[in-house]
């Protein structure tokens, strides 16, 4: 029997609809997304938050912003958004917060727009679907917001000055020694990706699931040193950053991304 999905409902006349969300896994990068912008909001908690009209233009925003904290991992993002996007309807979503860097081009602190994102640690060939793909559905309910979402991803990385990068979603964080005992399936997706985190691919997969195409913006907070997977290049960046310190500069890189993109919103 050939597999099949259910999509969500088209969206209800009585949902609210907001010119932005900005998604990310932990309070502490939400919370500094709402700085970086400007917004006067006290406290950002798990779940999702909406900025009050007033403060949006006081910022300089053009339109409605909701702050949305998933959590972290697959589950807690799939749930979460989802939630999210059967009350709301946003016309651009951004996403992002801390991840781990691969590519030893990339330090702490350094920022990526996602070109691609895919799943290292997915595995479901035995059915017939391709090994790590995010899986695309048929969008629902489709408007002006994801048809420019890609173009807008592709503007937000040239204006930002981040490079384009592969993201590795999976269900740990990883370190040398998870590396040295994944799958060599595993290995190979990770070692073609630049930075991994445990939300990104899910975020795009969910929000596909309402016609949404997500700009993902992540900022590396610390580097996987594990030298199977990358050589060692002259030059790689042996800086690092504290947890706080890589919150605050993710929440700056998506408000830049938000920047540039805005004239789509």
């Amino acid at each position: 029997m050939p597999l099949t999905a259910t999509t969500p409902e088209h969206p209800s006349p009585g949902r609210q609809t907001v010119e932005l969300a900005v998604v990310t896994a932990l309070p502490q990068e939400g919370a500094a997304v709402y700085g970086a912008l400007d917004l006067a909001v006290p406290r950002v908690t798990p779940g999702w938050t909406i900025a009050p009209p007033a403060a949006c233009v006081d910022a300089g925003l053009p339109g409605t912003v909701a702050i949305v904290c998933t959590g972290a991992g697959k589950v807690s993002a799939a749930m979460q958004l989802t939630r999210f996007l059967e009350s709301v309807t946003p016309h651009i979503m951004v996403c992002g917060g801390i991840a781990g860097g691969i590519n030893p081009a990339l330090g702490p602190g350094d920022s990526v727009i996602a070109g691609r994102c895919w799943f290292y640690d997915r595995d479901a060939t035995a059915a017939g679907i391709p090994f790590g793909e995010v899986t695309r559905f048929q969008p629902v309910g489709v408007d002006r917001a994801s048809a420019a979402a890609e173009e807008a991803a592709v503007a937000a990385a040239g204006k930002a000055g981040f490079p384009i990068a592969t993201i590795a979603t999976g269900d740990s964080v990883v370190t040398p020694e998870l590396c040295r005992s994944l799958p060599a399936a595993w290995q190979e997706r990770l070692r073609s990706s630049d930075v991994v985190d445990m939300e990104s691919a899910v975020w795009v997969e969910v929000a596909g699931l309402y016609g949404i195409v997500p700009i993902i913006c992540r900022t590396v907070f610390d580097l996987v040193a594990c030298t199977d997977l990358y050589a060692s290049e002259p030059g790689a960046s042996h800086r690092s950053i504290t947890f706080h310190a890589a919150c605050h500069r993710a929440g700056a890189a998506i408000a830049e991304t938000v920047r540039a993109c805005r004239h789509f919103i």
